[in-house]
């Protein structure tokens, strides 16, 4: 029985060592929300291909902090409440990507990349249009 076992065993310790995680998605990035982001940029590309960019009103600002989230419109708190922060498959490109949930609900779904200084949300990522607003971590004085 020793001599049937062993080599079970070992062939089983050598495959989940041999095993991979998934590291398509960089997960550092789930706490690299943390802080203030004022919006630079929003476009919006439609399903014809135009691509419309918006002009940025001022004060358009978030505010990541453990937990928590505060929204600013033209510098005045608009929302604040609850996020998480997840990783899901997005329907329209098939792949995994990393998503914000405000308020403990999954229609607020918004999925997001943090690149250098910058919070990118692609908004309507199951919608045929696609919005993309680009956020500067900045310094918010309290």
């Amino acid at each position: 029985m020793k001599k049937i076992l062993a080599p079970i065993l070992l062939f089983n310790l050598a495959f989940m060592m041999s095993c991979k995680k998934d590291k398509s998605i960089a997960t550092d990035h789930l706490n690299n929300v943390n802080g203030s982001w004022t919006l630079k940029s929003e476009k919006r590309i439609l399903t014809t291909g135009t691509i419309d960019t918006a002009i940025v009103k001022p004060g358009t600002i978030v505010k990541f902090t453990d937990s928590l989230y505060e929204n600013y419109s033209n510098y005045a708190l608009v929302s604040k409440g609850t996020f998480k922060l997840s990783i899901a498959l997005s329907p329209k490109t098939n792949t995994k990507k990393q998503v914000i949930i405000f308020d403990k609900n999954p229609a607020t779904e918004v999925f997001f990349d943090v690149v250098d200084d910058k919070l990118v949300y692609y908004n309507n990522e199951l919608n045929a249009d696609a919005g993309v607003l680009t956020f500067q971590k900045t310094t918010l004085n309290n």
